[in-house]
């Protein structure tokens, strides 16, 4: 079962003005070189505000996307991507990560972080710009992640 329910009480997350600035990337910045912002947007809606920061590193790519809902209900693309994303990949759950996360590695893409919490979905995708990939770059994810909510709740 995929389902998610929402907290009893929802953590609130505010959204970024600018999409890079609310993504705290210091743990990855300590471990990866030659950080260059490449592009980043923020699109909002009356539904919900987008904000995507794509970075460059010496040798990979992150893109970080961060969706903060004017009402709680991020679990409910949370939950959508997660069964779409099972019937091609193997998840694996990331407890202590939000309200719901989880991981898998793309064999195109690379590894990919998604979690819920509140009234945020965020996603971010590590990939290898030439060479071989980094097995450790996957354990970059999750800690960006956790240090962006902390970042972003209101």
């Amino acid at each position: 079962m995929v389902q998610s329910s929402a907290p009893a009480v929802a953590a609130v997350y505010r959204a970024p003005k600018k999409a890079c600035d609310g993504a705290d990337t210091a743990t990855m910045d300590a471990k990866l070189t030659n950080r260059k912002i490449q592009r980043e947007d923020v699109t909002t809606t009356k539904l919900s505000t987008m904000a995507s920061c794509t970075l460059a590193y010496k040798n990979n790519i992150v893109i970080i996307q961060m969706e903060v809902y004017a009402d709680p209900i991020a679990n409910i693309m949370f939950d959508g991507f997660k069964k779409a994303e099972a019937k091609s990949s193997t998840l694996t759950d990331i407890p202590g990560l939000g309200t719901g996360a989880y991981s898998y590695v793309d064999e195109l893409t690379g590894p990919h972080v998604a979690a819920w919490d509140g009234n945020l979905y965020i996603t971010i995708v590590i990939g290898t710009l030439f060479g071989e990939p980094d097995p450790a770059a996957a354990d970059l994810l999750p800690p960006v992640v956790a240090a962006t909510m902390t970042k972003l709740r209101g």
